[in-house]
């Protein structure tokens, strides 16, 4: 029974952060440089163990499994280019990133 509790709270949480990242990149639609964000899940181990034919089809479940986020991704496709009248601004068509340093360690940014 503990199972089904820890199950349905995964699902809600994974629920939550898909829906989080969704909000954040309708809300930065229109915002300059805004790059959108994924979310990558994955399953329980022990179903994706299954389909594999070569494991025995009573391989015994030891967890609740459910689905988790995998990663966050960031997606750097290339947006729009618009030219302003600042001298200071910059900008990037193609692959790459600018290198800045914030005194102690290198950071990338477009």
């Amino acid at each position: 029974m503990i199972d089904g509790i820890y199950l349905s709270t995964a699902g809600g949480l994974v629920q939550e952060a898909k829906h989080s990242v969704i909000a954040d990149n309708v809300a930065n639609a229109n915002t300059p440089g805004f790059k959108k964000q994924h979310l990558m899940f994955e399953t329980r181990l022990a179903e994706a163990m299954m389909r594999d034919r070569s494991l025995p089809a009573d391989l015994p479940l030891t967890s609740a499994g459910g689905t988790w986020i995998a990663e966050s991704v960031t997606d750097f496709t290339q947006g729009t280019l618009s030219a302003t009248d600042n001298p200071l601004d910059m900008a990037i068509q193609g692959e790459g990133f600018f290198t800045v340093t914030d005194g102690r360690e290198k950071l990338y940014t477009r």
